[in-house]
Order: C-alpha cells, then sequence, then structure tokens
C-alpha cells in the first residue's frame, strides 16, 4: 500500500513539531539560543598594574543540550556549551573578564522559580535583579585579610537567557579605592543599570568598621533585641553600645 506524498509530508510536519514542543519541560523552561548564534559584547577593564582596555569580543553558542528532565536546583540544570573570541576572532583561552559567571545562559521560562533557587544557594549578600526585561543578581563580599571588597552584578536579557550585562570593581575596604574594574555591555541591548554598586546592600561591609573597633558584643545584643533594622541599622547599633554601656 502506497500514501500519497500529501500524507507522508503531513505526518513528518506533525513529528517535527511534537518534536519541538516536547523541548519545553513541564516546568516551562525552554532554550531561546542555537547552537550558531553569536552573542557581541564590548569590555572595559582596568587594573593595578594594568592599563585601562576596551576591546570587542563575542561568545559562540556550540551546543545547546536537552532541556526534558525537570530540576529542583541551579546545579540540575544543563550547561549550554559557548566559546569566546576576541573581535579579531582569536580564541579567548580563559575566561578573562567574566570569571564570576558560572553560565552565560539560563532558560527561559519560570523566572521566580530561578530566583528562589538561587536565593536557596546564594550568599548572604546576594540582591536579585528581575524586571520586564532584565533578570539577575549582584553581590558582594569581603576579604578582610587582603582588605578588598568585590562587588559584583550579572544581568540575563528574557528573551533569550543569555549575558547581556556583567560589572564587577574590587574596592580597598580603608580606602574605598577602586583596585579593579570590569564592564561588559552587549551590543544592541539597553543597560539595566549604570556602573554605579552604591545599591548593593554588603552585610560584610556594613559590619567591618565595627568589628575593627571591637564592638561584636554589642552588635549580638542589639541584633537579639531587634534593635537593628535596615536602613537604620548604623544609627540603632550605636544606640544600642551607648545604652549598655
Amino acid at each position: 500500500m502506497q500514501f500519497p506524498h500529501a500524507v507522508i509530508l503531513s505526518v513528518l510536519l506533525l513529528l517535527s513539531l511534537f518534536g519541538s514542543v516536547s523541548a519545553t519541560n513541564s516546568q516551562g523552561f525552554d532554550w531561546a539560543v542555537a547552537a550558531g548564534d553569536e552573542i557581541q559584547f564590548t569590555v572595559d577593564a582596568s587594573g593595578q598594574g594594568v592599563g585601562p582596555l576596551h576591546e570587542a569580543m563575542y561568545f559562540r553558542v556550540d551546543e545547546v543540550p536537552e532541556l526534558s528532565e525537570d530540576f529542583v536546583a541551579m546545579n540540575r540544570i544543563p550547561i549550554v556549551v559557548t566559546s569566546a573570541y576576541w573581535g579579531n576572532d582569536s580564541e579567548m583561552a580563559y575566561k578573562i573578564w567574566y570569571r564570576w559567571v558560572e553560565r552565560l545562559v539560563f532558560p527561559i521560562g519560570d523566572w521566580w522559580l530561578l530566583r528562589n533557587m538561587i536565593v536557596l544557594e546564594s550568599m548572604d549578600d546576594y540582591e536579585p535583579i528581575d524586571d520586564d526585561h532584565f533578570w539577575g543578581f549582584e553581590w558582594a563580599m569581603v576579604d578582610r585579610t587582603e582588605g578588598v571588597q568585590l562587588n559584583v552584578r550579572i544581568v540575563y536579557w528574557k528573551e533569550d537567557g543569555f549575558l547581556s550585562q556583567y560589572q564587577s570593581e574590587g574596592l580597598n575596604t580603608s580606602s574605598h579605592e577602586v583596585l579593579s574594574s570590569v564592564d561588559a555591555e552587549r551590543i544592541g541591548l539597553p543597560l539595566y543599570l549604570s556602573s554605579d554598586f552604591s545599591g548593593i546592600m554588603s552585610m560584610a561591609e556594613t559590619y567591618l568598621p565595627y568589628a575593627a573597633l571591637g564592638l561584636i558584643p554589642c552588635l549580638a545584643v542589639a541584633w537579639r533585641t531587634g534593635l537593628i533594622r535596615f536602613p537604620q541599622v548604623r544609627i540603632r547599633k550605636r544606640r544600642a553600645c551607648s545604652e549598655s554601656s
């Protein structure tokens, strides 16, 4: 028995449609990038002993894994394989400027769920970023031995889940001098924010001056009695100490 060519083509079309739908898992996540995509960036960087850097570069999507299984943790999301190139097409041997970016691409879909996964797995200084077009996070950590605070902001474009902006800066915790900075912006997209990191609420930065003064007992009393509340944390901590004395 022979089937008309039109019937065979119709069956193949239906099978292809079902195949594309199955790429979305039951949580509603799907990849919005494909192998061969190239994402253009400009990178500005500076640091102690290093001259200012202003370069064009791009990422190429090499392999997009299947996204069939549901996941309840970030480490269960498969990684999109990418390669990085400078503007002259020479391959970038190492994550020179984006060392703090664990993944360049997220599956699009339930951004609220992704946010909660990161909150559960991230450090205390985590601040989420989530609006109509952008999703990401910023955080800060302090190395008291070296006297350096690192601020990092990582932002993704919700349309395709790919990185859209990366910013980092290292500060001297005493002088607040900027020791190093990186600002990478995706070409052709608006910016989420300027390079100002003043919005990051770093608990480590807040407590560092008081720890240096030996006021940890006062802070403990203030915290247990509920006197410490943002944004008046510094005022109330001092008041608690004066009352205890």
